[in-house]
């Protein structure tokens, strides 16, 4: 594991590297006064500069408060498509687990609001109550992970090799508890051919 360590040490400094450069190239959308809107409208400032899309077309932000909850009926629907996918791949044995990345505004609540808005009403965590074990949605790691680690950028909702890297965990806990990840399989280095 000493490789591996050094790898994504390597990976985190670079990283951090990244997010400094992207904290220079927009600073002056950081400096914003907290819920400034952009001007389409699709993005707003949060706290110490932190930028979040503001709906965009899922609207993120009314799933958050509970505004967009799924009915009992949708709920059972989709839990049925979901077992139904879930016996034709055992039926071939593949494992399988349906993947939500944490919204931004979810794991970063207090860059976003003054007072968190988060709702248990959200589709997100709807679904995790009805699919179970087959349905990953690691909100609360990335949440515990969040002091220590670059998870997001700043300036857009893309997630940074940090935040994927836990998710990827997450997922590998999912399907493979049994097992140790074999890293020496699969490397965190890019070979150029």
């Amino acid at each position: 594991m000493g490789v591996l360590n050094m790898q994504f040490s390597d990976y985190v400094a670079k990283e951090r590297h990244l997010a400094h450069l992207n904290l220079m190239k927009h600073r002056p959308h950081y400096e914003r006064p907290y819920e400034t809107v952009s001007a389409d409208g699709s993005a707003v400032s949060g706290r110490c500069g932190w930028l979040f899309i503001r709906e965009g077309s899922n609207g993120w932000e009314r799933q958050l408060a509970g505004e967009y909850a799924l009915t009992e009926q949708q709920l059972a629907r989709y839990q049925q498509h979901h077992q139904q996918r879930l016996q034709w791949l055992a039926a071939r044995a593949v494992s399988y687990a349906q993947v939500v990345f944490p919204e931004k505004q979810s794991v970063l609540m207090h860059q976003r609001w003054l007072t968190p808005r988060i709702s248990d009403l959200r589709p997100a965590v709807q679904l995790s109550a009805v699919l179970g074990s087959a349905f990953v949605y690691p909100v609360q790691t990335l949440s515990e992970m969040a002091a220590g680690a670059e998870l997001y950028y700043r300036s857009n909702s893309h997630t940074c090799l940090s935040g994927c890297w836990h998710v990827f965990l997450a997922v590998c806990a999912q399907l493979w508890p049994e097992r140790a990840f074999d890293f020496d399989l699969l490397t965190l280095t890019k070979t150029l051919v």
